[in-house]
């Protein structure tokens, strides 16, 4: 399962846009360092925000 996710990571990483995965609560989980420049979030400061 982890190399599944690590693959998954490395996929959605070098996308051309942004991407946000939300948690089933809708709080941000994971962002990429594109997302950032787009939309201005961090997943420091970020992660766990509700949207």
């Amino acid at each position: 399962m982890n190399a599944l996710l690590k693959r998954s990571q490395s996929i959605v990483k070098k996308l051309p846009y942004a991407t946000v995965a939300l948690n089933s609560n809708n709080e941000m989980d994971w962002t990429h360092k594109l997302s950032g420049q787009l939309l201005g979030i961090s997943m420091k400061v970020d992660r766990g925000t509700a949207y």
